[in-house]
């Protein structure tokens, strides 16, 4: 589940991947990302703060590599 507090918005969200790959060397090609609320949630609040929602994100590197931590 997303956390607000810590990335705002699917941009920001695109911005610190992208940022990791290039600390690594690594260029992308392409990319989209996407915000999606989740399907079966329990929570009574209706605010987009109750993380009710998550990301994803599709990437296309422009050379071979590999995300290390």
């Amino acid at each position: 589940r997303a956390d607000f507090t810590k990335i705002a918005s699917k941009d920001k969200f695109a911005e610190a991947v992208i940022e990791s790959w290039e600390k690594c060397g690594i260029k992308l090609a392409f990319w989209v990302v996407a915000m999606e609320k989740h399907a079966n949630t329990a929570s009574s609040c209706e605010s987009i703060e109750a993380s009710d929602y998550h990301f994803h994100m599709a990437i296309k590197l422009q050379r071979r590599g590999r995300w290390l931590m």
